[in-house]
């Protein structure tokens, strides 16, 4: 974020979720790219999963949040990986050069990611298969393999107003 958060800091009233660092262990999280303006939700669209846009202001997302925004539940291990599963217990998972939910993946190896520090967020690296990414593009989030990490690739964590980790 290019601006101090007290200057751009939203009203409470106004605020639906405020930025995090890398989730803890029970946090509740939206999963936001800042370059695309928008978070991840449960929609399917031919493989990827749907973005949903979404206005940020400094360290907060403003109010109301959108219904399609998806809120997860951070899972943590002690070697710093978090996997993530939304309300209906399906977890965030790569799938064939795509993105899905699923509450059975084929291996649960895949559900784990690993934050890694990118200037501005978080790059979003899938655990098992090192070379794959979350990436946002188009109105979509997918899994992308290889290449330069930009904005397409740093995500951040907000926790929702209200929420307890």
């Amino acid at each position: 974020l290019s601006a101090s958060p007290e200057d751009t800091a939203l009203p409470e009233e106004e605020t639906a979720a405020v930025l995090v660092s890398a989730p803890k262990d029970g946090q509740r999280v939206v999963i936001y790219n800042e370059a695309e303006q928008s978070a991840v939700t449960g929609q399917l669209i031919s493989g990827f999963l749907e973005a949903e846009p979404w206005e940020a202001q400094g360290p907060a997302l403003k109010a109301p949040q959108p219904d399609a925004a998806l809120v997860f539940t951070a899972q943590t291990a002690e070697n710093g990986t978090v996997r993530f599963h939304d309300p209906e217990g399906r977890w965030l998972v790569p799938a064939d050069n795509g993105l899905t939910l699923s509450a059975e993946p084929e291996s649960e190896e895949l559900t784990w990611w690993a934050p890694e520090p990118a200037y501005g967020g978080w790059n979003i690296v899938n655990a098992e298969m090192k070379d794959r990414a979350l990436a946002a593009g188009n109105g979509l989030t997918a899994v992308v393999q290889g290449g330069e990490r930009d904005d397409a690739f740093v995500f951040n964590f907000y926790e929702p107003v209200g929420e307890k980790p």
